[in-house]
């Protein structure tokens, strides 16, 4: 491990014994938050080192919806009073229906504080706070996300409506290109750190698969915090690190993780069983060369059958 990698371990031990015993003591919601983020930080490094083959499996299995499902089941609880002050536009209107998120005004960063602190006349900071932490987590955890923005509905169907029909991209797509969930943000900061990590150790092999992967799945999935995460990583490399991307290792990164994109969207099986099929798979495959255009162009095009 560098030492720039050891600095950083260094760095968050000291966050989380120092913060960590405060958010405790003040708010549960938010020390659980808080230790998912930030306390995942070092093991998350320790992974990506030496499970490094393994992110073309794990990058898009963690951009499966599944697992969204899963996580709403688990943390699904009764709205409370700050849940409903965000969801207060939706319960009058019911504008956008299932996507209401993206155009109710009380959902984006910025707007869902506005909700919680204008909830209630008898509350504290500390109650906003928590409400507000709590609030986000629960709705970032479903399938439907959180959305970056709130944007005007009739302005949005216009554009995403044009968007269809001159390129063929679906809808559901563009709704969710406008949004994040917390499986996004985790898959994006494991691959950062991955590709950072090779990068300090100057493996630009590795950074060309793992940025390849990355920008593949970033398209596929709608992530677009994943391909800022590509792009950041590929100016740095170039204009501070003076380092070039091996085109050939890209490509390899993309390819395989469009195999195991294409196997856990196109089989429609329970998503552990697919899981195992991937790994199978891959054992099967490895040391194997890349299929070539035709094969690329026909996964494709199953894939654009199945949306």
């Amino acid at each position: 491990m560098t030492d720039f990698i050891k600095k950083i371990n260094k760095t968050l031990i000291k966050a989380n014994d120092s913060l960590g015993s405060i958010l405790t003591k003040t708010a549960y919601p938010i020390a659980y938050s808080y230790g998912f983020s930030i306390g995942l930080a070092k093991p998350t490094i320790r992974l990506v080192s030496k499970s490094y083959g393994k992110l073309h499996v794990l990058l898009p299995f963690l951009s499966q919806v599944d697992l969204l499902r899963w996580s709403k089941e688990m943390i699904n609880s009764a709205g409370g009073l700050y849940d409903k002050a965000m969801d207060a536009n939706y319960i009058k209107t019911h504008i956008g229906g299932p996507y209401h998120r993206l155009f109710d005004g009380g959902h984006s960063p910025i707007d869902a504080w506005e909700k919680v602190k204008n909830a209630s006349d008898t509350d504290n900071l500390t109650q906003e706070t928590i409400g507000y932490v709590t609030g986000i987590w629960k709705d970032a955890t479903t399938p439907m996300g959180m959305p970056f923005f709130t944007m005007d509905k009739e302005g949005f169907d216009k554009a995403a409506d044009a968007i269809s029909a001159s390129t063929k991209v679906e809808k559901s797509w563009l709704y969710d290109l406008a949004n994040w969930d917390v499986f996004e943000v985790f898959s994006s900061a494991l691959g950062f750190l991955g590709a950072l990590f090779f990068l300090q150790k100057d493996d630009m092999k590795k950074v060309s698969e793992i940025l390849g992967s990355m920008g593949i799945l970033s398209i596929l999935s709608g992530n677009i915090l994943m391909g800022i995460a590509v792009i950041v990583q590929t100016v740095w490399a170039y204009t501070v690190k003076k380092k070039k991307l091996d085109n050939k290792e890209s490509l390899k990164g993309a390819g395989m993780s469009a195999i195991t994109w294409s196997i856990f969207t196109v089989l429609g099986l329970p998503i552990l069983v697919e899981l195992i099929i991937v790994l199978v798979v891959f054992k099967l495959i490895k040391g194997s060369p890349m299929p070539g255009k035709e094969w690329v162009s026909s996964l494709f095009n199953r894939i654009g059958n199945t949306a």
